[in-house]
């Protein structure tokens, strides 16, 4: 097997670093860091420019939104994000919220709507669905 050489790129210094997307369109790399702190962070190779943009509640996933434009999950709701001012606008609100309830996933339905679940922990009750009517995800 021949020696593969690893170079890191970027130090992200996340304390829970996931769901990377590759957006062709900005060629730049988008993914959350779930806590501590909670937020969605976006890197340029090309230019080398990285932007975080910090969120009031745990994310728990994301989309990048075919007209343009971010869908971000957070631990209340689903909101819309301006990547300009990092203002974010509630699209759809949890139907039951508390400290047990995290957004587990953002995936493009049937429908081109943005579907979200939650999961708690094994106490609580069983996983809520929303949908954000209103965005429809990149392909």
């Amino acid at each position: 097997m021949p020696d593969t050489a690893v170079e890191r790129v970027l130090d992200a210094d996340n304390h829970l670093g996931e769901t990377p997307v590759w957006s062709a369109a900005e060629q730049a790399l988008y993914w959350v860091n779930c806590e501590q702190p909670s937020a969605l962070h976006r890197w340029t190779p090309a230019t080398g420019e990285r932007q975080t943009w910090a969120t009031p509640k745990r994310i728990g996933g994301f989309a990048l939104k075919s007209g343009g434009g971010l869908v971000v999950v957070l631990a209340d709701g689903i909101y819309d994000l301006d990547a300009a001012s990092g203002g974010i606008t509630l699209q759809a609100r949890c139907r039951r919220t508390s400290p047990c309830t995290r957004p587990a996933s953002i995936a493009r339905g049937v429908s081109g709507r943005a579907p979200t679940t939650t999961t708690g922990t094994p106490s609580t009750a069983p996983p809520a669905m929303a949908r954000s009517a209103g965005s429809t995800p990149a392909a």
